[in-house]
């Protein structure tokens, strides 16, 4: 993950430029967009980042091919925050058949397929560190995370404390 290291303060817009730390040196991007994709003007989630029960975080880039965009993400700090930003929808929508309706955003939808995801990526680490063994895995981990924009002892940290024994 690329981070910007114009102070949070300053808003980033499309042209603006800041430096970012990426695979261990910082360099200086143009950010090519913004986009708005959160329910900012939702007022149970306006609310909730008051409280702190959301955090925000103006400037989140995303690397898209060569360009980086920028975003604001919102996250859940509560179940009931979750639920904001889902506009209270919690559990699965169900089709008539009583199967879970594809594309439906729900806190429930959500959380299994993050949860869901967090299992596939256990389940890849444990047969690379089978079929590779332990080192390879811990070294292709490092790799990737310092390609995410993480310095190589912040990933080396990561990798380390992250990855599944079996």
């Amino acid at each position: 993950m690329a981070t910007p290291t114009t102070p949070a303060a300053i808003r980033l817009e499309a042209g603006s430029t800041t430096k970012i730390n990426t695979e261990g040196k910082e360099v200086e991007i143009t950010v090519a967009a913004r986009y708005e994709v959160q329910p900012l003007e939702d007022e149970a989630v306006k609310a909730a980042i008051a409280d702190g029960s959301i955090r925000k975080q103006d400037n989140v880039l995303v690397k898209v091919g060569d360009e980086y965009v920028v975003y604001t993400q919102l996250t859940a700090m509560t179940g009931a925050a979750s639920a904001a930003l889902l506009g209270n929808v919690i559990d699965l929508v169900l089709d008539e058949k009583g199967e879970p309706k594809s594309g439906e955003p729900s806190v429930t939808s959500n959380f299994n397929y993050g949860y869901d995801l967090n299992a596939k990526r256990a389940v890849r680490q444990l047969h690379e560190k089978k079929v590779k063994g332990p080192e390879k895995t811990v070294n292709s981990t490092i790799k990737g995370l310092m390609a995410l924009g993480y310095s190589q002892a912040e990933a080396e940290a990561l990798a380390k404390a992250k990855l599944p024994t079996a």
